[in-house]
């Protein structure tokens, strides 16, 4: 990933249980995080505790074992899954009603070698994404779901 200068999406409020499920941002910045990549990336996820039902959705849709790459944080135990609008979509559906340690700790977006996005805590809100990407790509995705974001060595939010 362009580590000089990566954009961070912030306060992405993930799902917490506290008696009952606050979903919070996190299946709204899924659903439409399509927006922000090429159409052929491709999403890794990966937790320590998955929940059946995240994990069989991954064995059902993951691709096949001869994608490789030498992106080091990447493990062999996570999955590989298209980045399109339907995954997403289906994997925001299965938010509803988890919290997300019950789901993902890792998610990185990548095309080829070249990693666009890495959340190594989904729990935290921060989602890095590659410097390589447009500013008005990120400002228009962010303006448009109430997201906030800034370049990582900035002060100031935009």
């Amino acid at each position: 990933m362009n580590r000089d200068n990566p954009w961070w999406i912030i306060d992405i409020k993930p799902p917490i249980r506290l008696g009952k499920i606050d979903n919070g941002d996190l299946p709204r910045f899924l659903t439409n995080m399509h927006q922000l990549f090429p159409e052929d990336a491709i999403l890794y996820a990966e937790a320590p505790y998955m929940c059946v039902c995240f994990e069989s959705f991954l064995k059902h849709n993951k691709l096949e074992t001869s994608v490789k790459t030498k992106i080091s944080i990447l493990h062999s135990d996570g999955f590989h899954i298209p980045l399109n609008r339907r995954n997403l979509a289906e994997l925001a559906d299965i938010l509803d009603g988890h919290s997300a340690s019950e789901v993902c700790e890792l998610l990185v977006a990548y095309k080829g070698e070249t990693v666009l996005m890495e959340c190594s805590d989904v729990h935290n809100g921060i989602f890095e994404v590659s410097g390589e990407i447009s500013e008005e790509t990120v400002r228009n995705f962010c303006s448009l779901r109430g997201f906030s974001y800034r370049k990582s060595n900035a002060e100031q939010f935009k």
